[in-house]
């Protein structure tokens, strides 16, 4: 869970697929809160965000540049 200090929200997925990332009221019984950094093979300090929830999510940036919540795709580098 990644929290915001100052506003305590969390960062959500959304629920479902390519749609901006939310910061939602904290809840941590909530699974779209819940994301777990896995290190990207062969590529030092490199790391892909996914959503624990049941709407399988990565973190991932759009073409603007901002991030979003996104179906995985291990091809991606916009996900790592």
């Amino acid at each position: 869970m990644f929290t915001n200090v100052i506003n305590k929200l969390s960062i959500d997925n959304n629920k479902s697929g390519n749609k901006q990332l939310l910061q939602w009221s904290t809840t941590p019984s909530n699974q779209n809160q819940h994301w777990k950094l896995t290190p990207v093979s062969g590529k030092e300090a490199t790391y892909t965000l996914s959503c624990r929830s049941n709407f399988a999510q990565n973190i991932a940036y759009n073409s603007s540049g901002a991030l979003n919540a996104a179906t995985p795709d291990a091809n991606s580098e916009n996900q790592q």
